[in-house]
């Protein structure tokens, strides 16, 4: 099988993605092509798909973010939270590991946390 990758690598070199999907569709034969996140970001059947879904960021607005790549037959998916900001949970955790609230103030005024 090894021996094989390089000449197929050789192969799929000499023709672009558009000269090798053309080729397969006329054969009737499954393929898709691999994309970047830029190209996925902006594929009509990955947003139909929910593939890629628009969400609403309390501080970025709404931005695109990936949805759930399955489906499940009786559990509804919903994208929840968005990512923490930075330094959004730093007190709360310092304050799990033990630091008090003088502290934590010293690091803010220090800049060790936002």
């Amino acid at each position: 099988m090894e021996e094989l990758y390089p000449l197929l690598e050789e192969a799929f070199a000499g023709r672009t993605n558009e000269e090798w999907m053309g080729r397969l569709r006329a054969e009737d034969l499954i393929y898709a092509p691999v994309l970047t996140y830029e190209q996925l970001a902006c594929d009509e059947q990955a947003r139909v798909n929910d593939y890629i879904v628009t969400v609403d960021h309390p501080s970025l607005g709404q931005i695109d973010v990936t949805g759930m790549p399955i489906t499940f037959s009786s559990t509804p998916v919903e994208i929840g939270n968005h990512a923490p900001e930075l330094g959004q949970h730093a007190e709360e955790v310092l304050l799990g590991l033990g630091y008090d609230w003088d502290q934590i103030t010293r690091f803010r005024e220090e800049a060790v946390i936002h």
